[in-house]
């Protein structure tokens, strides 16, 4: 019986050493993905927005879905986590939007993407 006990107690001290170690191996992932940051945009919102959308027109990315249908919302929310963006979540989604988008039509035509398609 005590040998019993002492397997256990040898078997929980080895289960909570590897917790332990996966914990610190985490954090140190955690810590690793803070330290590289995210990806800044110098420009204006209106730019962003008309960028992203231009790429996901073209076909190089593709719109998050809900339900079907595009989602801006969701759009916004992947932006804010792999870039820095000067502007609200609010105010990008509405810059996703090709007829809210408030970057001019002569800067929208300096900048153009062919289709995906095209580069295939």
């Amino acid at each position: 019986m005590l040998r019993d006990m002492a397997k256990g107690i040898a078997y929980a001290y080895h289960i909570s050493d590897i917790e332990s170690k996966i914990s610190t191996s985490e954090n140190d992932v955690s810590k690793k993905s803070r330290e590289i940051g995210k990806i800044k945009w110098n420009c204006t919102p209106a730019l962003v927005g008309f960028i992203i959308t231009e790429l996901a027109n073209k076909g190089f990315i593709q719109y998050p879905l809900k339900n079907g249908e595009t989602n801006p919302t969701g759009l916004a929310k992947q932006c804010f986590s792999l870039f820095e963006i000067k502007t609200t979540q609010e105010n990008l989604i509405k810059e996703f939007s090709s007829i809210k988008n408030t970057l001019s039509d002569a800067k929208r035509a300096k900048f153009t993407i062919p289709e995906f398609k095209d580069l295939q």
